[in-house]
């Protein structure tokens, strides 16, 4: 047997706190911070919700509540689950000199009541950052239509924000903001958002502000209901126009009576620009997780059919698909009428068969010329060395008379591993294929293979190493409350099986003095049946004190063995 062991800290302290004090929920993380100048601040909090799993119903997430100087600011939806994320939020105007934020868990608001904040890091935005000064706050939905309350603790999630912007010739300069949405419960079908789309997430703009060169705002207007263009008449935050979420499809309306509102807000930070000629999706690909929460909630939701079929538009399981995207321009020497146009599908070759984008169906092709995300489903199992091809098909869609289309560009192809996080893009190309009526097809890219040879050798490795010590905050004395907190094991091993084990946790001391009841510790994972690299481990302690406890000033602590062990190395 091999054996690696790290020994860690646990701390707590004990401080005489006025009863006062327990009016309001005991804050899970707080910190002080000095703004140099008035400005825009941001917040980078890590977070987790032990128990929480998007995938599971009535477990999806805890709702934590940001205050600054004693003002909610902003709420956090820990969809990431039990596995710590960075939720980056704004958390709006500041003056200068010193603040204090605070997160609360809003346990009325929370399918699950825990949650484990792992840092707070505030910062502040440029002086004259016209993008965090005009940036949207979002109150989340709250329908009839929709079962339960609070929504989007469990559904259609706010999960990031970016941003555009367009200078015209006077110097005046737009700015469009975006909101990511984990999915819409209401608007176009699963199957046409895979197609149309490429994701089952909700890609929404929200708001448009246009301001003169001296950062003055000209005119601002926000998407409402039917995907219509209002000029925003609600109320402001200093220069931050409240908006809440008021369709199933995630349309907008302007909050004016804030005692109407659904209760809870989103502020995401937009720093993210879109970058130029991409298609939106790109932005799901910086943060790669975003599949993953997406994916989940279908799976969740019941939205995929039990039994893959690449035939089907079913939507089968979303590791099945080859996740691509197509650059195109469309002309007519006649415009069609309204509701025809000569639409792309894409297809790829898997063994001697194409499968297409579209699954045969005019309508959910592609008709936009905006750089266009789709994707294709594939057999279950299929890997990206088992696509040989990728092919253009012209669709035509209604009554459409000549036409031609050049295709561009395919600037990414990519499927999802396991985890449903995407893997390296392996598909690219560029050039000019037109279609027409009398070329409705052209082969874009493809490769063959022949076999080769290259070798290595793997050293026998366990490794285990610990994050920073966790800590449970002020214990307070006479108050029966379980106390929580965390860190992050990462292990590494190319055994044949591993095994993460802790030593007799014990009791929290401080010098002489030992709290009556055990430290407990869990872990999110503990058992590995194959070999491992940077597998990153939620280490969970819960400490209990009881109202009877009798607490000696100073910190109580407790060093713990943690072992990694192999039965075939």
């Amino acid at each position: 047997m091999r054996v690696r062991t790290f020994l860690g800290a646990l701390l707590g302290t004990a401080l005489l706190t006025p009863a006062a004090a327990h009016a309001q929920p005991a804050p899970l993380a707080q910190t002080e911070f000095t703004a140099a100048y008035a400005g825009e601040a941001k917040l980078v909090l890590n977070a987790s919700a032990p128990g929480a799993d998007w995938g599971v119903a009535g477990k999806e997430s805890a709702l934590l509540t940001v205050s600054v100087d004693g003002k909610p600011v902003t709420d956090v939806v820990t969809f990431f689950g039990a596995v710590p994320l960075d939720y980056d939020v704004a958390i709006g105007r500041v003056s200068a000199g010193k603040h204090d934020i605070t997160v609360t868990l809003d346990a009325e608001k929370s399918p699950v009541q825990n949650a484990v904040v792992t840092s707070l890091k505030p910062s502040l935005a440029a002086e004259g950052d016209l993008v965090a000064r005009y940036a949207p706050i979002l109150y989340g939905r709250n329908l009839p239509t929709i079962p339960g309350t609070y929504e989007n603790v469990n559904t259609d999630v706010p999960i990031i924000s970016y941003h555009t912007t367009a200078v015209d010739a006077q110097g005046n300069r737009t700015i469009e903001y975006t909101m990511v949405w984990s999915n819409e419960d209401g608007g176009t079908n699963t199957p046409s958002l895979m197609a149309r789309w490429g994701r089952t997430t909700d890609i929404e703009w929200l708001y448009r502000v246009v301001v003169d060169p001296q950062g003055n705002r000209i005119s601002d207007a926000y998407q409402s209901s039917g995907h219509g263009t209002v000029a925003f008449d609600g109320i402001r935050e200093a220069d931050h126009p409240l908006l809440q979420v008021v369709t199933s499809n995630n349309n907008m309306a302007a909050v004016t009576d804030l005692a109407t509102s659904s209760g809870y807000r989103f502020f995401l930070d937009t720093v993210d620009e879109l970058p130029a000629d991409r298609s939106r999706e790109v932005m799901m690909d910086a943060h790669p997780w975003t599949y993953q929460v997406m994916a989940k909630e279908m799976a969740r939701e019941g939205k995929i059919e039990a039994v893959a079929n690449p035939d089907t538009q079913a939507m089968s399981d979303q590791r099945n698909y080859l996740y691509t995207d197509v650059k195109k321009k469309t002309s007519y020497p006649v415009a069609p009428r309204a509701g025809s146009f000569a639409g792309v599908a894409l297809a790829a070759k898997v063994g001697d068969k194409w499968y297409t984008s579209h699954h045969g169906s005019t309508s959910i092709s592609i008709e936009r010329d905006d750089p266009a995300a789709t994707t294709i489903e594939l057999p279950a199992g299929t890997t990206a060395h088992d696509i040989t091809a990728l092919k253009a098909l012209s669709v035509k869609n209604g009554t459409v008379g000549d036409y031609s289309i050049d295709v561009l560009a395919i600037r990414r192809g990519f499927l999802l591993d396991a985890d449903y996080l995407p893997t390296p893009s392996f598909l690219t190309w560029s050039g000019k294929e037109t279609l027409t009526q009398a070329r409705t097809e052209a082969l874009l890219w493809s490769r063959t293979s022949a076999d080769g040879g290259a070798g290595g050798t793997v050293p026998a490795t366990l490794s285990l190493s610990m994050g920073a010590a966790a800590s449970f905050g002020a214990f307070t004395p006479g108050v029966d409350k379980t106390y929580t907190a965390s860190t992050i094991a990462d292990v590494t091993s190319t055994a044949g099986d591993a095994a993460l084990t802790v030593s007799e946790p014990g009791r929290l001391a401080n010098g002489t003095f030992t709290l009556p009841e055990p430290l407990q510790v869990a872990f999110s994972k503990s058992a590995w049946t194959g070999p491992v690299s940077h597998d990153s481990v939620a280490v969970n302690f819960s400490q209990h004190i009881g109202a009877t406890d009798a607490l000696r000033t100073g910190a109580y602590a407790k060093t713990l063995t943690f072992t990694l062990s192999t039965q075939t190395p």
